[in-house]
Order: C-alpha cells, then sequence, then structure tokens
C-alpha cells in the first residue's frame, strides 16, 4: 500500500475551513489518488484476463467481502485502496499465472486482514480531533516512523496471506518468485521492506 507519505503530505496542505477528522482526509486523499489512474476498457483482453484472476481468488478466498477490482495502465503495479478497492495493471496480464495470482492475492490480503482500519486506528491515536497543520506538524515525524513500521509489517503479513492462498490453488514458492523479481529487485523503503526481506520471510515459514 504505497500511500504513507502521500497522505502526510495530505494533511500538512488541509486548510482549517473544511478540515475534517482525519478518517475523512485519509479517505478524500485515497479518492482522489484512485480517480486521477487511468482505467482501462472493461473488454480489453488483457483486463479481461487480470479480472478473471481475480475473480477466481474473490469466490474462493473474500467473497463475503466488496472488493472491487480496477484494470489500469500506468506506473502502479497493484495497490490496495481504502481497504476496499484494488488496481492492478493491465501487465499482469503479460506474467505467469501463479505470479499475477500471487500479486492479486497480496492485495486481496490487505483488505482481508483490515490493514486499511489498521492504518486509519494508528492516524487516530495522532491527530484525534481536528486536522489542523499545527498539530499535524508537530506528530508527522513520530506518526511518520510508526506509520512506516505498520507499513513493513503489513506487507510481510500480506505476502504470507498470499503464499497460504497460492499454496492451496497447488502452486509452490518457485512458482511465484516472479513476483519479485520480474519486475527487479527493491532497496527497501518507508513503505515496503527490500525484495531479499520479503523473500526471506517468505522461505523462513515454507
Amino acid at each position: 500500500m504505497r500511500k504513507l507519505f502521500l497522505l502526510l503530505l495530505g494533511l500538512s496542505i488541509c486548510a482549517p475551513a473544511w478540515c475534517q477528522g482525519i478518517v475523512e482526509v485519509l479517505e478524500r486523499s485515497q479518492s482522489v489518488r484512485l480517480a486521477a489512474m487511468s482505467f482501462v476498457p472493461t473488454e480489453d483482453p488483457r483486463a479481461a484476463v487480470v479480472r478473471g484472476s481475480f475473480e477466481q481468488l474473490a469466490h474462493r478466498f473474500a467473497s463475503d467481502r466488496d472488493i472491487d477490482i480496477r484494470v489500469i495502465s500506468g506506473s502502479v503495479l497493484a495497490e490496495c485502496f481504502a481497504g476496499r478497492t484494488i488496481v492492478a495493471n493491465e501487465l499482469l496480464a503479460e506474467v505467469p499465472e501463479p505470479v499475477r495470482l500471487f500479486l492479486l492475492a497480496h492485495e486481496i490480503g490487505h483488505v482481508v486482514l483490515g490493514h486499511w482500519k489498521q492504518f486509519e486506528q494508528l492516524y487516530v491515536q495522532y491527530i484525534p480531533g481536528e486536522v489542523e497543520q499545527q498539530h499535524t506538524d508537530a506528530v508527522a515525524g513520530e506518526l511518520g516512523r510508526a506509520a512506516s513500521h505498520l507499513s513493513h509489517e503489513q506487507e510481510l503479513a500480506a505476502d504470507e496471506f498470499a503464499m497460504h492462498t497460492v499454496r492451496a490453488l497447488g502452486y509452490r514458492f518457485e512458482d511465484v518468485m516472479g513476483a519479485f523479481t520480474q519486475f527487479g529487485m527493491q532497496m527497501e523503503t518507508a513503505t515496503h521492506p527490500g525484495t531479499r526481506t520479503r523473500i526471506a520471510h517468505l522461505r523462513a515459514i515454507d
């Protein structure tokens, strides 16, 4: 969920005249980002492949949840918005099926495991009332560190969920390695553990 510092930035530019509580601000930030994306028509062949894989997973593991899937073009590979909308790049149609299933299951994992609600609760801890720049500036550093730590934990948990999911479909770890390597090895960021850490974590639970 690549949202952490975009959300923090959104807090600093919120005008007191129309500011609301932090949950409303976070939801608005996600809605603005989602609306700015380029969506691929449903009838596009690649969109159909991605949607087919998603529906296979949603029916099996998340049928009791309201999860929306939108296929996009652009630089984002896959992401979960506000705990209910998953965006997946049309390029996922071109990767091996187990890799595509793992990446989609990872995003479904964020929904099933309640990660967005955890983020909201964390932000409310630091910003319990109306969002005011004076307050958000004062807690931004500490909140950023706490949110980064939580995000890392959530990414590893979503990886575990995805691994258990694809195993139930008959795939092995070796089948999904491309989810970590096909798009290039990544260094650790504020929101995500590095590729080597993620691979080591999954091997440890294998």
